[in-house]
């Protein structure tokens, strides 16, 4: 049976607006400014956490 497996690759600034843009749309709470970085688990759960 044949599968197929994708990867998704995204630069530190556009991995930022994807993930900004989600909590957005979700209506997660964002503290203001912009993140010094960026840090995402790969769990099950992901995590985006702003240092």
């Amino acid at each position: 049976m044949p599968r197929e497996t994708r990867k998704l690759l995204f630069d530190s600034h556009e991995l930022e607006a994807a993930a900004l843009g989600h909590c957005r749309g979700e209506g997660i709470a964002l503290p203001s400014g912009r993140p010094g970085a960026l840090t995402v688990g790969t769990g099950p759960a992901v995590a985006l956490r702003r240092r």
